[in-house]
């Protein structure tokens, strides 16, 4: 996971070692989630980028930089996609629970990937590749309004990165208790991976 928030020109988003090494580990067979706004705009905006910087971008992160800003907060997943099904998911405007979202890229697919979700004008929100499994979003993943939605968009996409991943069977609360305590519990949620 590459958790980004807002990046900027001001904020380096993928120094030269870091596009090395993001580069070696997605060759190595390495699933990779990245989300923030603003990546497409440090590494593909029309002027001011290096080659080595687009190159990452299109065919490593496998998408092209369209629009700076969508002036959009609600995405939809796109038929056939690990989103599929998901509509009218928002992110932080400013009116939400975390931080704003200044400006979430509008994104193409490139390299073999596709569309996995769409700002509500129907623009690219983000991609999916397959092999090896990768999914980038143009907006941060930890702004979404809902944490319910939160919760599932994560699953969808751990089962996408990691196809041998059998789920998330639902939380089951668990006993424990403690010698020192001898009446006291503890109620625990877990996932179960296998």
């Amino acid at each position: 996971d590459w958790v980004l928030g807002n990046e900027s020109t001001a904020d380096e988003t993928f120094s030269s070692a870091e596009q090395s090494l993001v580069s070696s580990f997605r060759t190595g067979g390495g699933a990779l989630l990245i989300s923030g706004s603003e990546i497409g705009w440090d590494l593909d905006r029309s002027s001011g980028p290096t080659t080595a910087d687009r190159t990452f971008y299109n065919s490593v992160l496998k998408a092209d930089h369209v629009v700076d800003s969508s002036g959009d907060w609600t995405v939809d997943g796109v038929a056939g996609s690990l989103f599929a099904g998901l509509n009218g998911v928002a992110f932080d405007n400013g009116s939400g629970f975390s931080y704003t979202v200044g400006y979430p890229d509008v994104l193409a697919a490139s390299g073999g990937s596709s569309a996995c979700l769409q700002y509500s004008a129907g623009v690219v929100a983000g991609v999916q590749f397959t092999s090896p499994p990768l999914v980038n979003l143009g907006f941060p993943l930890e702004t979404l309004n809902s944490s319910t939605t939160r919760d599932d968009m994560m699953q969808r996409i751990l089962r996408f990165l990691t196809p041998a991943y059998s789920g998330i069977s639902g939380a089951q609360p668990v006993t424990v208790t403690t010698s020192s305590l001898p009446n006291a519990t503890v109620g625990l949620s877990y996932s179960q991976i296998g």
